[in-house]
């Protein structure tokens, strides 16, 4: 599952479909559906944001570039990052490691499953 954020509308959508131009091989657009008026998004006007294939403690999906919250810390220290429960984190891909992360904490190994999802950074920069 992605979503965009549309710089120029400042608007965060799901990704209906995603299109290449015939053209120009390889631009990728994807197409925006309001209320069934579709839309072609043109490259450098999105900005992608993955799944990590988690939910936070709402049930809500979290994505790259969400801000999280740990609602608290029930993990070994020892074999874990320290994480403080007080911060807000921003979620974030680190492609050399293939995974996803809040700080220093691989979000594939963390048994932290107390996220609370309160924004993403287009959207509410002001909460990191």
């Amino acid at each position: 599952m992605k979503r965009a954020w549309i710089i120029s509308k400042r608007l965060m959508v799901p990704i209906e479909e995603k299109i290449t131009d015939s053209e120009d091989v390889g631009i990728s657009k994807f197409v925006l559906d309001n209320d069934g008026v579709k839309e072609e998004i043109e490259i450098g006007d999105y900005k992608i944001m993955y799944s990590t294939g988690l939910k936070d403690v709402n049930d809500r999906e979290i994505y790259e570039g969400d801000i999280v919250r740990i609602k608290h810390r029930d993990y070994d220290k020892e074999n874990h990052n320290d994480v403080d429960p007080e911060n807000v984190y921003q979620v974030y891909y680190k492609p050399e490691e293939k995974a996803f992360f809040i700080g220093d904490v691989n979000l594939t190994h963390s048994t932290v499953l107390n996220y609370e999802v309160i924004g993403n950074i287009y959207e509410n920069p002001e909460l990191i």
